[in-house]
């Protein structure tokens, strides 16, 4: 039952990280940037670091 359960867990991390509302048109349009454009790649790793960071901070309060 663990193993289903973690499967679960990854499996909504996953949907999370990758659903985020960080979207490269978003980005661009926020940050700017003149020369550089954003891609989906860059978007998503941007979704993976502010994921990780609110998982860290919650880790703090014992959830």
């Amino acid at each position: 039952m663990i193993e289903i359960l973690n499967i679960l867990l990854q499996i909504f991390i996953f949907l999370i990280i990758f659903s985020f509302p960080f979207t490269d048109r978003s980005l661009n349009n926020t940050l700017k940037l003149k020369n550089i454009k954003l891609e989906l790649i860059d978007s998503h790793v941007i979704n993976i670091i502010i994921f990780s960071y609110l998982c860290l901070i919650v880790s703090f309060f014992g959830y």
